[in-house]
């Protein structure tokens, strides 16, 4: 009898509060003036909206769809295979790779633990030890800096040595008959100077006309220093010197083949310098003389011995 009473009387005051809280709603929307007609229109907007937003939700799930067609076709066009079109496909990597990398991050960490392990014995290192490592240090400075300036030296020596003898070939080369031991020195570049006084005195005899001649030295140079230039250090110094007397050979050519129109005057003036040249000069007598000693130090190739010069003019 107790039981249901309380029974009864829970359900009263759940009765009453539910009575209470409707009316409070009611209150509230009583002060708001909302009218039922305003709720209704309320309720259809809210339905509208919920379809608005299913109907956005539908369109991107469309495009989505839309887009992964046209991937798999894109693939499909490509020749890939579709093993290899899984989004996952990055995740399953050889498993050698992985150990590898694994090995790597493990070794890294080794080298930092030993790193730290390095600079905290350095830390503990005696003063002693550091005046030690200090005079070492010293004596090696001292010690490079010895190298340098024997080095400097060395190259002041090799600076003077290749002056002296550029100074010795061009008092003796294509002037001085050699011989003997003087010969056996400078042999290689010997044979360099008879070669080419060989070209120059046939070059000449071929064309007797001072501008042909003229003409034909300055085609040999320009094909000698095309040869450097394909030969020399890319963005070098001398490359870009090797262009500048490219661009002043082919300046005098065009002066003398008529190409670039000058004063008579000027014309002589680089005629004369071309035909006064050293490069394009040769002692008849000399180059007789030094080809016999030559000749005379190789019998075998003097007998086979056959001038062939291409003295063909290509501008």
């Amino acid at each position: 009898m107790v039981g249901d009473s309380l029974a009864a009387m829970e359900a009263a005051v759940a009765e009453a509060r539910k009575s209470h809280q409707e009316y409070e709603a009611e209150l509230a929307l009583t002060e708001l003036r909302i009218t039922p007609e305003f709720r209704e229109v309320e309720f259809e907007m809210a339905r509208d909206q919920a379809a608005l937003f299913a109907m956005e939700t539908s369109v991107a799930g469309a495009r989505k769809t839309h887009l992964e067609r046209e991937v798999e076709l894109a693939f499909a066009q490509l020749g890939i295979a579709p093993e290899l079109r899984k989004a996952d496909f990055e995740l399953a990597r050889n498993k050698e790779l992985v150990a590898m990398e694994a090995a790597v991050i493990e070794a890294r960490e080794v080298h930092q633990r030993r790193e730290k392990e390095r600079a905290l014995a350095q830390l503990r290192i005696s003063p002693e030890f550091r005046e030690v490592e200090l005079a070492m240090a010293e004596t090696q400075a001292a010690l490079v800096a010895k190298i340098v300036e024997d080095a400097h030296a060395g190259v002041l020596r090799a600076e003077d040595e290749l002056t002296a003898t550029k100074k010795r070939l061009d008092a003796t080369i294509g002037k001085v008959v050699l011989t003997g031991v003087r010969l056996e020195r400078d042999v290689d570049l010997v044979r360099k100077a008879v070669a080419h006084g060989s070209l120059i005195a046939e070059g000449r005899k071929q064309r007797p006309v001072d501008q042909d001649y003229a003409r034909w030295c300055l085609d040999v140079a320009i094909h000698r220093v095309q040869s450097e230039i394909k030969a020399a250090v890319p963005a070098s110094d001398e490359k870009e010197r090797l262009k500048i007397s490219l661009e002043s050979l082919s300046g005098r050519y065009h002066i003398v083949t008529g190409k670039s129109a000058v004063p008579n005057t000027e014309y002589l003036r680089v005629l004369t310098e071309i035909l006064e040249c050293p490069e394009n000069l040769v002692d008849e007598e000399w180059l007789a003389a030094q080809r016999e000693v030559l000749e005379a130090r190789e019998p075998t190739k003097a007998k086979s011995r056959a001038l062939q010069v291409d003295l063909t003019l290509t501008h």
